[in-house]
């Protein structure tokens, strides 16, 4: 019988992934960033987004190469957001590939304007969703969306409404939102942060991202106990979520060693990192990566053990051709020869947790936190059980989160979400 327990996990401060200020004068020995990080400029990512629709994200990079790029099969200028501030509102008229600014108050004022006290006296109890309460055809609202705006388009749906006037103050203001979400070419430019990623993630498909969801991650960060300076070894299947989120949450001042299960120096396993804008000097300086294969080649070296022979890799035997990946190598050789880094994060689609962590805890120093996430609780437990040897304080928790609608008389659980986010396994190495 498996003695393990499971819990609900603590709440978690989501305001830690706030900016965070990476001016500081105190650098640790990390090159000093100093530039105006709140200016679009080329090179840089962005996380393009509907204005009026939460989950319509897009995580776009400025070229200088490109000089347009898609979103939504509307092509836009690049050079047209150059030089503009991150978290600014652009309207894309019809026909036009220009994003020109605009002030998102005097289109917020359209969708909260009150529609009136006897609003709130009525009811929609004898209004018929038939499609004939609006007197526009198809093609009368297309032309008017070609020659004129967004708002025009609206204001004409709703002068040409039968039952606008007769539904309550709620269902008015919702249908204007939701026109507004169809006819407003309204896009606004967020600066990327670890927490406008992982909702941008999470709203293209939870399975994406390992369904790791934000408060997870919160959760994850708090249990490794990040903070300045620190080493970390992370295997991340997530396009780097867990690399990203240590960089933001120390502002580039820590060692991490990213260890692949798969191609050593795939971009794309590193999408988040790079998302976040740093200098090219502080990623340099911060990250290293190795692959598996080669930590269990460098541990039957160093401790002449025989158990992870069997482990080969075809590419350990080809010269590398990227002078970059030679150094990043050996960089995080030289890290692990040391055994003494400061937590292990594990989070793999591929590997079973456990034979991952049996390798890795050597290079752990003790008294150090082991943290291991998976969206099903069965690799966990056998983690749970065989993990009792080299760690103390084991512990098995369910990640959960409950999201509300607060609007006023409206205030209530919201109506689809996703209840669970997975299962983490957290201990504490200790020497047996």
């Amino acid at each position: 019988m498996m003695d393990y327990e499971l819990h609900h996990s603590p709440s978690i401060n989501l305001n830690e992934f706030d900016h965070i200020n990476r001016n500081d004068d105190n650098n640790h020995g990390i090159p000093q960033i100093k530039y105006d990080d709140d200016i679009i400029s080329y090179g840089h990512y962005a996380i393009m987004r509907k204005t009026f629709d939460v989950n319509s994200c897009k995580l776009v990079r400025f070229d200088k190469e490109n000089k347009y790029f898609y979103f939504y099969k509307r092509k836009i200028l690049t050079n047209s957001l150059i030089g503009m501030r991150f978290g600014s509102t652009f309207e894309l008229p019809s026909n036009d590939k220009s994003l020109k600014i605009v002030n998102i108050e005097d289109y917020i004022a359209t969708k909260t304007d009150p529609i009136g006290e006897s609003g709130m006296q009525k009811d929609n109890r004898s209004i018929r969703d038939d499609n004939s309460s609006q007197k526009l055809s198809r093609n009368d609202i297309e032309k008017i969306k070609r020659e004129t705006s967004g708002e025009a388009v609206i204001k004409s749906l709703i002068e040409n409404s039968k039952t606008f006037g007769e539904k309550n103050v709620f269902a008015q203001a919702k249908y204007l939102q939701k026109k507004q979400q169809k006819y407003m070419n309204l896009y606004t430019v967020l600066k990327p942060t670890i927490k406008f990623l992982m909702e941008m993630y999470y709203s293209q498909g939870p399975a994406k991202n390992n369904y790791l969801r934000l408060d997870s991650l919160a959760q994850i960060l708090t249990f490794s106990n990040i903070m300045s300076d620190g080493r970390y070894m992370v295997i991340d299947s997530n396009l780097g979520i867990l690399s990203s989120a240590i960089m933001e949450k120390t502002s580039g001042k820590c060692q991490i060693i990213q260890i692949e299960t798969k191609e050593v120096g795939n971009a794309s396993q590193r999408q988040a990192v790079y998302a976040l804008n740093y200098p090219k000097s502080v990623l340099e300086q911060c990250l290293s990566c190795i692959s598996i294969y080669q930590v269990a080649k460098l541990l039957n070296e160093t401790e002449h053990n025989d158990t992870f022979k069997s482990l080969t890799y075809h590419n350990l035997l080809k010269q590398r051709k990227s002078e970059k990946l030679q150094l990043e190598e050996q960089k995080a050789t030289n890290l692990l020869r040391e055994k003494n880094l400061d937590a292990l994060l594990i989070m793999s689609k591929e590997y079973d947790p456990y034979c991952l962590a049996q390798i890795l805890l050597k290079f752990l120093s003790p008294s150090r936190p082991l943290v291991i996430f998976s969206p099903t609780i069965e690799p966990l437990k056998n983690c749970f059980v065989k993990l009792k040897s080299d760690c103390v304080f084991l512990r098995l928790s369910e990640t959960w989160l409950r999201k509300y609608q607060v609007l006023n008389d409206r205030t209530r659980p919201e109506m689809i979400m996703n209840a669970s986010s997975g299962f983490i396994l957290t201990g504490i190495k200790v020497i047996n």
